[in-house]
């Protein structure tokens, strides 16, 4: 299986950007992006996003669908925080579920800086922008 741990603030939104009128702010545009990752290379997703605790499973995944995500949902990494800083944590979940599932490749995609940008598992988008096509390039080239 190929996974793509998904963040989704600076991801599939962008900071400071304007979503008025949704009470989820998610942008079309990088949700239209994330969909083509999937149907290029029949990744799956896992909520890495701190939305994942504001919106326990299946919540977030189901928000996700409703916004137009078509890109499988299959799971979330676990709740490993604690006083440490967000990105430690962060690395830690992924690793632990990487542990504990089979997978052929995969990528983690978010604007926290959680590994050097030349990483070949890491792409990191701009918190102000979220997902762009040359973004998406670099996630494509990684999966496949």
């Amino acid at each position: 299986m190929k996974v793509v741990f998904l963040d989704i603030d600076g991801v599939l939104n962008a900071l400071g950007a304007s979503y008025a009128g949704l009470e989820h702010p998610l942008d079309g545009a990088a949700i239209a992006r994330l969909n083509r990752i999937a149907g290029a290379t029949g990744a799956a997703g896992v909520l890495s996003t701190s939305w994942r605790l504001l919106f326990p499973w299946p919540g977030c995944r189901d928000i996700l669908v409703e916004h137009g995500v078509t890109m499988p949902l299959v799971g979330e990494t676990p709740d490993l925080w604690t006083d440490e800083e967000p990105e430690e944590a962060r690395r830690r979940e992924i690793a632990q579920w990487l542990a504990e599932n089979r997978v052929e490749r995969h990528v983690v995609l978010d604007d926290l800086p959680l590994y050097p940008d030349d990483h070949p598992h890491f792409v990191r988008t701009v918190e102000t922008v979220g997902l762009t096509d040359a973004d998406v390039a670099r996630v494509l080239a990684l999966l496949r």
